[in-house]
Order: structure tokens, then C-alpha cells, then sequence
């Protein structure tokens, strides 16, 4: 989450210090392709169904990334262009993920107060982002 919040913040930053200016749109992008990482860790639930014997749920939130992804980039790209089919691909895991707390409910695997003490931490990184942004303008 960390380093989510700061990679939000600062991805142009960052691509302006790594690459030329033709690279300039990429910071954009990389600030808003950030929230992948958000989500990614939730992938691990995954593998706790398999362990817990149950490959079927695993299917069923294969099938909402796979519906999030196409519906998403569809509807996102045609009302805001590539900017929205950028956005599309870092959230399409958010319906799998709210069908992950419903399969986590039922076996038992929800733990809200540690959800929330993850996600605390991103404006944490956000706001070291901004510190880098501030030492970056300063050179």
C-alpha cells in the first residue's frame, strides 16, 4: 500500500527523472495503473480456496476479473479514450474483489480491521510521494 500511494503520487515524477521527454504521458500512467497494486493483493485469496479445497470460487472470480476487464475497458475507452481503458485495467479486479468478501464471508476469512490498517497506509505513501515530488522540483 505504500508504495501504491506513492507510485500514485509521484509516477510523473518519476518518469520525468528516468526518460526523455517523449515518455512524459507514461507518468500518468503509471500513477493511475498504481491501483493494480491495491488490488493485487488480494490474488492470495485465490490460493486459500484452493487450499481450502474449493477451486470453484476460484473459477467464479476468474470470471468477474475476465467480465470487470472487457466491461469495463468497453465502456471506460469509449466515453474517455485511452486515458479510461487505462483506468479500466487498474480497476477491473474491484468486482471480483467485492465477490472475494462475499466467498471470504461465508468460510470465514474476512478480518475488516486488518482490511482497514492495509489500506491506512496509502495515504501514507502518498503523502512520501509528495515529499519526493518536493525534493525532485527542488533540483
Amino acid at each position: 500500500m505504500l508504495i501504491a500511494g506513492g507510485l500514485f503520487a509521484s509516477g510523473p515524477a518519476i518518469i520525468e527523472i528516468l526518460y526523455d521527454d517523449r515518455y512524459l504521458a507514461a507518468g500518468q500512467m503509471l500513477s493511475i495503473l498504481s491501483f493494480l497494486l491495491i488490488f493485487a493483493r488480494y490474488t492470495i485469496t485465490m490460493a486459500a480456496y484452493m487450499a481450502l479445497g474449493k477451486p470453484h470460487l476460484t473459477a467464479v472470480i476468474n470470471i468477474v476479473k475476465c467480465l470487470g476487464l472487457f466491461g469495463f475497458l468497453f465502456g471506460l475507452y469509449r466515453y474517455f479514450g485511452v486515458d479510461g481503458a487505462i483506468a479500466a485495467v487498474a480497476i477491473h479486479m474491484l468486482p471480483a474483489v467485492a465477490v472475494m468478501f462475499i466467498f471470504n464471508r461465508k468460510e470465514e476469512l474476512n478480518n475488516f480491521r486488518y482490511e482497514i490498517a492495509v489500506l491506512s497506509v496509502w495515504p501514507v505513501g502518498y503523502g512520501l510521494g509528495l515529499i519526493f515530488n518536493m525534493i525532485v522540483a527542488s533540483f
